[in-house]
């Protein structure tokens, strides 16, 4: 990585990861409030109607989104404005429509769906609800990110990571406070994302007005790219929203409660790995269509060891304290114990790879990845099917970790036979000597002081990190590195800006 590319990541990063903290901590406190204020029946049968929301929304845009950033982003890159205008406008268009063919199923047949997924019939407004929130999270997640393809992380880190869990915050409180049911809480949470909608188009308008000049563009090819990438993506949201569902229908509502107090714990990590991917997919596409490939290689390599490096202390710390860390959901949580384990695990699995799922679509693969998505799918269906009605949360993720392992093992290895070239960085292994190290001697200093519970776990949160972090500077970083970190802990502007980045 050239010193211009480390400062551009590092300060692009910067705004997502101090942006990535606001999200974080929003919403593990969210889910907490529910938790405390509804109980694990109430947080499972929000996380349930969210889920269904957001499988309207992931499915419905029909792949525009990728289409929409992969070419959009070269259109950018080489100045089009006409052509990126007229991109934007139609994946808008495509993704419109199939978010209205799912959204009108699901208000029709609401009563049916919560007597299953919900165990109440009475809760068909939830679902109902959710139907109407799907089409506005998916044109929000078009703005965001047709915003992207000036690779520019401003709007999404204002809207994702600041005012999405400000706002859901802040409203569902207020519901909570006013009715205090389940169903308040859930429509605190429609409103907002309808909020969220206004300022991600917002802050696209600041970048381009779509009421200027186009110029043709081919959409039989966008097309193209589009249907194996909503392949991909339909069954990425389904994955990343069946287990919910699954629990919800073959165990407790409860059961739910537990895995997604787990899965919000490991925001930390999944964030700072979404934020990366979120760095990368522009960049990545623009040096692919420009036939960089040393440079597009380079930058695989850097981002996935930015992505393990900087995301190792969470699922050590899942690991080893899972017990301490559910103690702020209530009493009822602890029985997650070993559900965090499993989740930590997969985390660490999701991480350490790199964006390689991303690189399969950068080099025009999109296809298998929907070969990929499809495989892993059947496995943690399958797995969950026959694991949930025996251990319950215990079960589903232990078919989640599974799904993790080949999710991430299928891509690496067709990068590998079909572009030649892999991930991993021959310092790969630094990493993990740092948080391992780190990891003992918190475990060890930690276990000399008189402190227990919540206490400890603080004290260890902060040794593990400390430590982790000055061995990151001293022993792992480069030079480049190094100086990318320090622009991240910063938060200063990029001093590069794109068109500097496409000359080097």
């Amino acid at each position: 990585m050239t010193t211009a590319h480390a400062t551009f990541f590092g300060s692009q990063l910067s705004l997502l990861v101090s942006s990535g903290l606001i999200n974080f901590g929003g919403s593990l406190l969210l889910n907490v409030l529910l938790a405390r204020a509804l109980g694990a029946a109430g947080l499972g049968a929000w996380a349930v109607a969210c889920a269904i929301m957001w499988l309207i929304a992931g499915s419905g845009v029909v792949g525009a989104d990728w289409m929409v950033l992969r070419q959009g982003s070269y259109y950018q890159g080489v100045g089009d404005v006409p052509r990126l205008r007229q991109t934007i406008q139609f994946g808008l268009w495509l993704s419109g429509i199939g978010l209205t063919a799912l959204a009108v199923p699901v208000l029709v047949f609401a009563p049916s769906l919560a007597s299953r997924f919900l165990g109440d019939r009475s809760l068909a407004i939830m679902v109902q609800l959710a139907a109407l929130g799907g089409p506005i999270v998916g044109i929000r997640q078009m703005l965001l990110f047709s915003s992207q393809t000036f690779k520019d992380v401003r709007v999404i880190a204002l809207v994702s990571n600041i005012l999405q869990p400000l706002s859901y915050l802040v409203i569902t409180a207020a519901a909570l406070a006013l009715v205090g049911s389940t169903v308040a809480a859930f429509a605190a949470a429609v409103i907002a994302e309808a909020i969220l909608m206004v300022t991600a188009a917002i802050g696209l308008h600041r970048r381009i007005s779509l009421g200027g000049p186009k110029a043709s563009i081919d959409r039989r090819e966008l097309i193209r790219f589009a249907i194996p990438a909503w392949g991909s993506g339909v069954v990425e949201t389904v994955r990343g929203n069946a287990f919910a569902l699954l629990l919800g229908s073959l165990s407790t509502i409860n059961n739910v409660a537990l895995l997604v107090a787990a899965e919000r714990v490991a925001q930390a990590a999944t964030a700072v790995n979404t934020a990366m991917n979120r760095i990368f997919m522009p960049v990545g596409s623009d040096l692919y269509l420009q036939n960089r490939r040393d440079d597009l290689v380079m930058l695989v390599k850097n981002i996935a060891k930015w992505t393990f490096s900087l995301t190792l202390p969470v699922p050590l710390l899942m690991f080893f304290f899972p017990s301490q860390i559910l103690a702020v959901f209530g009493q009822s949580f602890q029985a997650g114990e070993d559900v965090m384990r499993l989740v930590a695990l997969g985390v660490m699995v999701l991480c350490a790879t790199g964006p390689v799922t991303q690189t399969l679509m950068v080099i025009g693969r999109a296809s298998l990845n929907v070969l990929n998505y499809v495989i892993v799918l059947t496995i943690e269906v399958a797995s969950a099917l026959v694991l949930i009605p025996r251990l319950g949360a215990t079960g589903a993720a232990l078919a989640l970790l599974a799904g993790r392992v080949v999710n991430n093992a299928a891509p690496l290895l067709e990068i590998w036979r079909i572009a030649g070239f892999h991930p991993f960085r021959r310092d790969h292994w630094k990493p993990v000597a740092a948080g391992l190290a780190a990891a003992l001697m918190a475990w060890s200093g930690v276990t000399l002081l008189p402190v227990s519970g919540m206490a400890r776990a603080a004290v260890t949160m902060s040794v593990l990190g400390v430590i982790y972090l000055i061995s990151l500077l001293l022993f792992v970083f480069g030079t480049d590195e190094r100086k990318a970190t320090v622009a991240l802990l910063r938060r200063r502007d990029a001093s590069v800006r794109d068109g500097d980045l496409s000359e080097r």
